[in-house]
C-alpha cells in the first residue's frame, strides 16, 4: 500500500532494529534533499561546482536503495552549518542502523 503524503518516515524495521537501507523518497527525506536531486545525481554523477550525489545501490528492475551508512558518510563531507541542520533533521527521523529492510 503506498504511503500518504502526511505519513511520517519509518526508519525502523521494528522498534529495536533501525533500517539500514532507504528507498528514494526515504533517502531524500533523511538527507534533506529532493527526490529530483537524487534522480539527477544517479543519471549525471558528480558535476563540478555542485553538490555531489550520495552513493546508491541499483538492485535491478529499477529498484534503487541508499544505505544509511553511505548517507551518513556523505553528509559528513559538508560544511558544519549544513551538517547541523541535517543532524537536526536526522534526529527527528531516527538514529543509526544495522540491518536491511525487505520490501
Amino acid at each position: 500500500m503506498p504511503r500518504r503524503e502526511n505519513e511520517t518516515l519509518n526508519t525502523e524495521v521494528s522498534p529495536e532494529i533501525p533500517k539500514v537501507s532507504f528507498r528514494e523518497k526515504e533517502a531524500a527525506k533523511y538527507i534533506g534533499f529532493s527526490t529530483s536531486f537524487l534522480k539527477h545525481g544517479r543519471r549525471t554523477g558528480p558535476i563540478e561546482g555542485r553538490v555531489p550525489p550520495p552513493p546508491f545501490i541499483a538492485m535491478g528492475g529499477g529498484t534503487i536503495r541508499y544505505l544509511r551508512s553511505d548517507l551518513d558518510d556523505w553528509l559528513s563531507k559538508f560544511p558544519k552549518k549544513l551538517c547541523n541542520y541535517l543532524d537536526d533533521l536526522q534526529d527527528q527521523i531516527g538514529g543509526d542502523s544495522e540491518v536491511f529492510e525487505d520490501e
